[in-house]
């Protein structure tokens, strides 16, 4: 058994679900996480202070 890990958009989660169908691999384990990396992420507003927020969602 082998196990492969990778972090992704949630954009991309149906083209890979669909290559592993592909390749008959069968079990999938999906998790919802969050991290940065070359995007800069976004600014919000709670109550007049603003809140720069630098980690987005990734699955």
């Amino acid at each position: 058994m082998k196990r492969i890990e990778a972090i992704i958009r949630p954009s991309k989660l149906e083209e890979i679900k669909e290559a592993l169908k592909n390749n008959n691999i069968s079990g999938v384990t999906i998790s919802q996480v969050m991290g940065c990396g070359k995007q800069l992420g976004w600014k919000e507003y709670h109550r007049g202070t603003e809140l720069i927020t630098n980690v987005l969602p990734k699955i």
